[in-house]
């Protein structure tokens, strides 16, 4: 009798450990990121215990969205990497060109910072389009000012060039 009382006490034990890691594991789940939504599945067996899986599914990451020029662009002012203290926002910065937001002129600012300057401008067009999640038609709408500076490339320096998808006016 003792003997059945403690497989009963071991296996009641062994149940009450699943419940718990069962139940941390499921907390787990639901402090994923924004962008992953956990769901649960139950998969049918033919033994006498139930098997449960656990299935994560992507979702899509919706950023907020704000209005420049009456065109809807993904809030940058949340997702770019530095803002200063005029509400100015760098949007992408590498090697090749850098990407801003002027504020006080509702202005967008590209710079090529390389002598390759055309391929260098396609690379920030794509990124501005990207980024912001607008298309071609949408960014011609915008104020965009895309130049290189005189030390990068004095030939080209001091001069506005239009979107390179972008009709002149």
């Amino acid at each position: 009798m003792r003997k059945k009382n403690l497989i009963f006490i071991v296996i009641l034990i062994i149940f009450l450990m699943g419940l718990v890691l069962l139940s941390i594991f499921t907390r787990n789940l639901q402090k994923t990121s924004p962008g992953v939504s956990p769901s649960i599945t139950l998969l049918p067996t033919f033994t006498s215990q139930p098997t449960v899986s656990f299935q994560i599914s992507p979702t899509i990451l919706l950023v907020p969205t704000i209005m420049i020029s009456q065109v809807p662009v993904n809030d940058f002012f949340k997702t770019g990497k530095t803002i200063n203290k005029n509400g100015d926002v760098l949007i992408a910065d590498n090697d090749q060109y850098q990407i801003l937001y002027l504020k006080p002129f509702n202005q967008f600012l590209i710079s090529i910072l390389t002598l390759s300057f055309e391929e260098a401008r396609i690379k920030a067009e794509r990124q501005f389009l990207l980024s912001l999640d607008i298309s071609m038609e949408e960014a011609c709408r915008l104020n965009v000012r895309l130049n290189t500076p005189q030390f990068v490339n004095p030939e080209l320096a001091g001069r506005d060039y239009p979107l390179s998808f972008c009709r002149k006016k």
